[in-house]
């Protein structure tokens, strides 16, 4: 569906691929991975006010249990990086912040460090604006902390 959505563009991806999208999402197992799969081209082609509406609901989805394969939920935090750096270039990141408060409070694991891997602090605004949203939640030090460390080291190999 994303490859098809890079072929005919934003309008006629809203208008055409959105309601599939929304179908495979709530859907079978296999529907989800294979949609979660491609989200950031899928999103990369869609008008500014879909995609935000998309990533909302993904959101929701992900607040009321309705990813409850974690699977699901780690294939979306490894597309943080991507989402970030396409919405941020649209001048709009909170839908993906608020994915990523999302993953950074799950219960697995598995989901919290896919989401610090890859979350791609490009700008400095994000970086505060997640590491205050953490902070005023009252999440444990330790994962703001360990955050910091992953961004500075990213930063040293940019450098270098």
């Amino acid at each position: 569906m994303h490859e098809l959505a890079k072929i005919l563009g934003p309008e006629i991806t809203a208008e055409n691929l959105l309601s599939s999208f929304d179908e495979y999402i709530a859907g079978s197992d296999d529907g989800k991975t294979k949609v979660l799969a491609g989200l950031p081209t899928f999103v990369s082609n869609l008008p500014l006010a879909q995609s935000v509406a998309l990533l909302n609901e993904l959101s929701a989805m992900w607040e009321g249990g309705s990813l409850p394969n974690w699977h699901h939920r780690e294939s979306l935090a490894s597309h943080f990086a991507a989402l970030l750096r396409h919405m941020a270039s649209q001048q709009t990141t909170q839908p993906v912040l608020d994915l990523v408060r999302l993953g950074l409070f799950d219960t697995f694991h598995a989901i919290r460090e896919a989401t610090i891997a890859n979350v791609s602090l490009g700008s400095v605004c994000d970086m505060s604006l997640l590491v205050l949203m953490l902070l005023l939640s009252g999440y444990r030090c330790r994962l703001v902390t360990k955050l910091f460390k992953v961004t500075r080291l990213r930063r040293r190999r940019c450098w270098v």
